[in-house]
């Protein structure tokens, strides 16, 4: 006597799996189909895994399935099917389908302002609602056009951007956009530039008032601030060379005023020496001239001693002016009893 089993079950056709990260499944039955396992496993929102190697979360003879748990954050759910004749017999599985987010559309209305260090803003993106948005920078010269942006300055909700620096000389920095949803990068928006970086002008009618704290000005240089350094000179007449960086100077304003006061007293013996460049971004000019104010008195010798004899020793503690040692003018007067004026 012979027993019939039932033909093997064909694998379900037309699986399908929407773009989202709770996404519906469905497909078809295929040949002796009764019933379905349905697989999930759960991979990087970029990559993919093997459904048949993940969970079995649906057994029924219903061909499709809605997902009600939304996957890890930076992950996404990837699905497979396979069939069931009637006395459980198994297919093999269909391709594994992931639930991939949609992705969202490019940021509109992107603008870059004509400036060195330019202002960019764009539109909200609201299909899908973007998580952030990731603004990129590229530097060209000027004459060459745009670039590509390739550089990430800033990953956040924002839908604005103040560039804090500035390109170097005879270049421009461009920017693109792009919005994340769900992980999922959308593509890039137009591309826009800033305006080309030229070296600065040399402030010029460079002045420094002729007094211990003095006053000092000079002419504008359009869309700069400027630098003010500052070093001490010997004497009335000493001089020095206030440079960046270097030991002895000290920046003295930074800012866009050019009518500065000077808050501070030169030590005893000393006058301040000034120069001044201007600012763009992060290029900067030429030195002005050097200008000195007037020396500050050193002080009065101390303990100044005179002999008890007719032709006496006079002495006095030394007065140093900076790193020197001041020199002396000694007055003297004849009286007959009672002390003069030298």
């Amino acid at each position: 006597m012979w027993t019939q089993f039932p033909c093997g079950p064909g694998i379900p056709t037309r699986f399908s799996v929407t773009e989202s990260l709770t996404p519906d499944i469905t497909w078809r039955a295929a040949t002796n189909n009764v019933s379905y396992e349905l697989y999930r496993c759960e991979a990087d929102i970029n990559g993919t895994c093997d459904a048949s190697s993940g969970t079995q979360i649906q057994k029924s003879d219903v061909r499709s399935y809605t997902e009600g748990t939304t996957p890890a954050a930076g992950k996404k759910w990837c699905y497979g099917v396979r069939g069931l004749n009637s006395v459980g017999v198994q297919s093999g599985f269909t391709s594994t389908f992931c639930g991939n987010p949609p992705k969202p559309d490019a940021p509109n209305d992107f603008r870059v302002t004509d400036t060195y260090s330019p202002r960019v803003t764009w539109d909200e993106v609201n299909n899908p609602g973007a998580d952030t948005y990731k603004l990129y920078r590229c530097e060209t010269a000027a004459n060459a056009g745009s670039c590509n942006p390739t550089t990430v300055v800033q990953n956040t909700s924002s839908t604005s951007y103040q560039e804090s620096s500035g390109p170097g000389a005879d270049k421009r920095f461009c920017y693109s956009v792009t919005a994340v949803a769900g992980g999922v990068e959308s593509d890039f928006s137009a591309t826009d530039c800033g305006a080309e970086a030229f070296q600065p002008d040399t402030p010029d009618n460079f002045r420094v008032s002729d007094e211990i704290r003095p006053n000092i000005k000079w002419k504008k240089v359009d869309g700069a601030s400027y630098e003010l350094w500052r070093c001490q000179a010997t004497g009335s007449n000493g001089t020095c060379t206030p440079t960046a960086g270097q030991f002895g100077s000290t920046l003295a304003y930074s800012g866009d005023n050019r009518d500065i006061n000077e808050v501070n007293f030169p030590s005893p013996g000393l006058r301040y020496c000034y120069r001044v460049r201007s600012v763009v971004g992060s290029l900067t000019s030429g030195y002005s001239s050097v200008e000195c104010g007037e020396a500050n008195p050193p002080a009065a010798p101390a303990n100044f001693r005179v002999s008890n004899q007719v032709r006496p020793t006079v002495t006095w503690d030394i007065v140093t002016a900076g790193s020197t040692n001041a020199t002396y003018e000694l007055y003297r007067c004849r009286t007959e009893n009672n002390s003069c004026n030298p």
